[in-house]
């Protein structure tokens, strides 16, 4: 499976973190759009040494990745998201300490 990346964004939330980490990077391979849909087999065999930058007009468009790079970028973007949130509950709790919940209030209620 490959994953082609927007640069306009589209509905999925996480291509500018992606964009950041892979726009201008040294060594990407590059192509247009025309070339892209002549050649699509060649250019999906190449995302397997890294991503391929189409390019429209000479800006970027989009970038072609492997399913199994799409996936690590998505597990690293649900882990740093999953930062941020903990970094805020424990911000928020160091300024309320009333906050907290008891663990054996919250599993009583859930039936654990």
């Amino acid at each position: 499976m490959i994953s082609i990346f927007s640069k306009g964004g589209g509905n999925f939330a996480s291509t500018k973190p992606y964009r950041m980490a892979y726009n201008n990077s040294v060594g990407t391979k590059e192509t247009s759009i025309t070339q892209l849909r002549e050649n699509l087999a060649k250019y999906l065999d190449e995302t397997r040494q890294g991503p391929v930058r189409i390019m429209k007009h000479s800006e970027t468009a989009a970038y072609l990745v492997s399913a199994a790079e799409f996936e690590a970028l998505v597990e690293k973007l649900e882990d740093l998201l999953d930062i941020v949130e903990v970094n805020q509950a424990l911000k928020d709790f160091a300024e309320n300490p009333d906050l907290a919940v008891d663990a054996e209030d919250v599993y009583s209620k859930l039936g654990l």
